[in-house]
């Protein structure tokens, strides 16, 4: 399992929400979430049929960016 870096807002853990499917679509919607804050900041599509572990990498990446100081 991909390992998630702490809420860049309050230092919170950090988990994966249950992707959800666009309807209409060949993509899912994933997102991570704050359990302490609820910082939500954005969602990502991603291939409905791709690996799950995929899927977390692919949202992962996102979630664990940080901006260079």
């Amino acid at each position: 399992m991909v390992e998630l870096k702490p809420c860049p807002f309050c230092g919170g853990e950090a988990y994966f929400c249950k992707p959800l499917h666009e309807n209409g679509t060949a993509f899912d919607m994933m997102a991570v979430e704050c359990k302490q804050c609820g910082a939500h900041p954005y969602g990502v599509l991603v291939y409905e049929f791709a690996d799950l572990n995929e899927k977390y990498e692919t949202i992962a990446r996102f979630w664990n960016r940080r901006a260079e100081s």
